[in-house]
């Protein structure tokens, strides 16, 4: 390594359901990383997360040797062939369950390695859309009527949903992210299909009244400035797995255009981010109906970092050249 930059731990992949988008953001940050004053190792947790040290070969194929993050004495970074590789530090670029939740953060405090983004404290409580909820509920926080289950039977879950809520309503399980496992359910035959799908990939489900609202708006959190700047057009359909990252859903980086909603999303979002500690980065998503009605709907603690993501371009926004945000993150780490 040369000595005057620092060696960086970019970790991609993850054990959880949303491996995929992790590998593509990781894929795109490296693009945008200052080789001149940074360099990657590249740390790969696959599917059935076992982790890796990434090297490349010369057929072009990667050497994978296995590693995990630890500490030797006062020194800290990844085990390799029996060595310690010493680190600066990690940006954990993962998403959802299995990376984003607080486990990947856990093992990276244990070893003393320092990282972009939530503590585990922060990563656990945003992961979980219950507990986001019961927040923007103790704040004042408009959000869509719910009720939650954790292994609840069918019958029981579909009886609670039905006497607070009615239909139409949202299933979702409340630990996954990029919208996994959703189902939008308009009347009881469709129940307990949705809830048994949902329950197939977490135990704790989350069950809301659905709202027809007009766009999503997302606020920017970016070490310590919050910019509501980033309109999902779906027009009151489920902005889902295919939506987000295998069509061309409508998406736009756009301020000023409504000022008293803005206005009160920001506050909103910095409510939260105290309440919760949230550092760094984040996004906070709402839904605004036609009418101008706000409706809180959930956290993502390391939002999404591929070439269609919003939050890169809503640094942009807020005056930062493209790509800047994460050598500022990486600076804010290492320093």
């Amino acid at each position: 390594m040369n000595k005057t930059k620092k060696l960086i731990a970019l970790i991609s992949g993850g054990g959880g359901c949303e491996h995929g988008v992790s590998v593509a953001s990781a894929e795109n940050l490296a693009k945008l990383i200052d080789g001149s004053r940074y360099e990657i190792l590249d740390v790969f947790i696959n599917e059935r997360g076992a982790w890796y040290i990434r090297t490349p070969k010369n057929d072009g194929d990667c050497r994978l040797t296995p590693t995990f993050p630890t500490r030797l004495g006062e020194k800290r970074g990844f085990l390799s062939d029996g060595k310690l590789v010493e680190v600066a530090a990690a940006l954990p670029c993962l998403h959802g369950d299995f990376g984003e939740d607080g486990t990947v953060q856990g093992a990276l405090t244990i070893a003393g390695i320092p990282y972009v983004g939530q503590d585990v404290y922060a990563s656990a409580i945003t992961q979980d859309k219950i507990y986001t909820k019961l927040c923007a509920e103790h704040l004042g926080i408009p959000t869509a009527d719910f009720v939650f289950c954790d292994g609840d039977p069918v019958d029981s879950a579909r009886e609670s949903s039905e006497r607070k809520l009615g239909y139409p309503v949202v299933i979702k399980p409340a630990r996954l992210g990029s919208s996994h496992g959703v189902s939008a359910v308009a009347r009881r035959e469709e129940f307990d299909a949705a809830y048994l799908s949902a329950a197939k990939r977490d135990s704790r489900i989350l069950i809301e009244k659905l709202i027809r609202f007009d766009h999503e708006l997302e606020c920017a959190y970016f070490m310590g400035r919050l910019l509501p700047a980033g309109r999902i057009l779906a027009h009151g359909e489920l902005y889902d797995y295919e939506s987000k990252y295998e069509k061309k859903t409508e998406t736009e980086v756009c301020i000023g255009r409504y000022p008293e909603i803005e206005k009160q999303v920001t506050e909103y979002s910095a409510a939260l981010v105290k309440l919760i500690g949230i550092r760094s980065l984040s996004r906070i998503d709402y839904f605004v109906t036609a009418g101008g009605e706000i409706y809180f709907n959930e956290i993502n603690a390391f939002p999404g970092m591929t070439d269609s993501s919003l939050f890169p371009r809503m640094t942009e926004e807020m005056g930062y050249a493209r790509g800047e945000f994460v050598n500022l993150l990486l600076d804010g780490v290492t320093d």
